[in-house]
């Protein structure tokens, strides 16, 4: 690998820091979510994956 690269496993992202992407990269937004999203979080089709936690952890299912 010619590049090394990095996980960012949990961002907060706020309106006094913004984050550069290297020429040719990238960023994909996953929300993880506990108590429910609104249905127009869904429909906005701004996150590559929300993932509800809840379904994760649950261990009777």
């Amino acid at each position: 690998m010619r590049n090394p690269g990095c996980q960012i496993d949990y961002m907060i992202q706020t309106k006094f820091k913004r984050l550069k992407y290297p020429k040719g990269l990238s960023g994909r937004f996953v929300l993880i979510h506990v108590n429910g999203v609104d249905d127009s979080v869904i429909d906005s089709d701004f996150f590559y994956k929300i993932i509800d936690m809840s379904e994760l952890l649950d261990v009777e299912g």
